[in-house]
């Protein structure tokens, strides 16, 4: 008895940290967090963390809907291509003990790997080798591997060898998983030792990451969080992912709390030098791109080093703010896009001024060509109405429905965009504010 009421204690500690404190930063965050999961039906896990200390972590939904089995910060998910991280970092600590180099050309690996010779580890890291992603071709993988493991990867490396490359090598960038797979490979290849064991005794085991672990077809694993797909509440089981060869790319399963440590760790200087930390934070563009395992990019004004996965049943989103050591850490177990709960919570730790989530209903305007114009934020984006709809044109076409006299919203499933007006007396237009993620900002008018 005393067993189970001791479990139960941890299960309600890891449920929400943030009742441990009260100050505004992370009173918003779970006012925000709770009513995003409530409106937008958000499933998994967040860690949210600022100076290196945990502010808040939650768990939201379920973990096992058929038996009505909550996620917790407990919980394990697929974390897809997070993975990539710990693939490039191990390559990366390779070339620190002067087991390769960067430059090296695929072929001392691959001897007769197609053009492998203007293909290097730098290329494969950076997804400018030009290699194609291997999921255009499912007739290619899309089935279970019975095979030994040195099998298998002799069979998985002649099918990538059959793949066209997308462009020369080096002189442009196509993301690729592919690229992943065989760094996998080049790895087990280097030491002898096969992937999963390899990053369980250098990782999980060195940073006392105790809940992650490679995730193989067949594993009966604790606490982990079952996958969906689907909009609420017509939800679909995970489809089957053949496990066994996805490792490198994006085969690993964590938690937000065992990825808070990696964060720790890789950001703290305890994983890399700092010569290979700064080559692998470089992007592969003059500004931002990626890097190695890892995405450049910038949000309000930061810079911001993150990565996000997919794979079917689960979504995950990393966000590393280097210039105040704070981290942003999603898991799902659904396939959803997180980027706007994302930027959300973000917006909070920067003090943006943030909308609440809430449930939108629509309603009637006759005369919906009062809302059309063209807008700059750092992108532009226009609102037209066409036969009797209104529609946001902000590189594809998302459809808007009013829900007042002066306010939009995005109408698509897992999208949280609105826009809000502010009208003269004659319904001209004054300004616009456009809220993603509850992040609002102004529009700046286009001619």
């Amino acid at each position: 008895m005393k067993k189970i009421l001791f479990v139960f204690l941890c299960f309600g500690t890891a449920l929400s940290l943030f009742s441990q404190s009260n100050t505004r930063e992370q009173i918003l965050l779970n006012k925000y967090a709770s009513a995003f999961a409530k409106t937008y039906n958000f499933n998994g896990a967040i860690l949210v963390s600022k100076d290196n200390k945990i502010i808040y972590q939650s768990g939201f939904g379920s973990a096992n809907r058929e038996w009505s089995v909550p996620n917790t910060t407990y919980s394990k998910f697929p974390i897809a291509s997070l993975t990539k991280q710990f693939t490039a970092v191990a390559i990366l600590q390779l070339a620190e003990q002067g087991m390769l180099t960067l430059d090296d050309p695929i072929t001392k690996f691959f001897p007769d790997f197609p053009k492998g010779d203007s293909i290097t580890i730098h290329m494969l890291l950076n997804h400018t080798s030009g290699i194609k992603e291997f999921s255009q071709y499912p007739e290619l993988f899309d089935r279970e591997f019975s095979n030994p493991h040195e099998v298998l990867r002799d069979t998985i490396i002649n099918q990538i060898k059959r793949l066209p490359l997308n462009f020369s090598p080096g002189s442009f960038w196509g993301y690729s998983n592919t690229n992943y797979v065989l760094l996998g490979y080049i790895l087990e290849l280097i030491t002898d030792e096969q992937y999963d064991r390899y990053i369980k005794s250098t990782f999980f085991k060195e940073l006392n990451m105790k809940q992650s672990r490679v995730l193989y077809q067949d594993s009966i694993l604790p606490n982990k969080a079952y996958g969906y797909s689907g909009i609420f509440p017509e939800l679909r089981s995970e489809s089957k992912v053949p496990y066994n060869y996805v490792h490198s790319h994006g085969g690993l399963v964590s938690t937000v709390t065992d990825l808070f440590k990696w964060n720790q760790a890789l950001h703290g200087g305890k994983l890399l030098k700092r010569e290979l930390y700064s080559k692998m934070h470089t992007p592969n563009q003059p500004v931002k791109g990626a890097g190695y395992g890892i995405f450049i990019d910038y949000l309000f004004d930061h810079k911001t080093y993150s990565h996000n996965g997919n794979i079917p049943g689960y979504s995950s989103s990393m966000i590393y703010f280097p210039h105040n050591k704070s981290s942003i850490i999603i898991l799902s177990n659904r396939e959803t896009n997180l980027d706007f709960l994302a930027k959300g919570l973000a917006g909070v730790l920067f003090d943006k001024q943030i909308v609440i989530p809430y449930k939108h209903k629509k309603i009637n305007i006759s005369n919906l060509k009062d809302f059309e114009a063209k807008f700059e934020t750092p992108f532009p984006f226009e609102v037209v109405e066409k036969e009797g709809r209104l529609l946001l044109n902000m590189g594809r076409e998302l459809e808007l429905r009013p829900e007042s006299k002066t306010k939009l919203f995005v109408t698509e499933p897992d999208i949280d965009i609105q826009l809000e007006y502010v009208f003269d007396a004659n319904r001209k237009i004054q300004r616009v504010y456009l809220i993603e993620g509850g992040v609002k900002t102004e529009a700046k008018l286009r001619p």
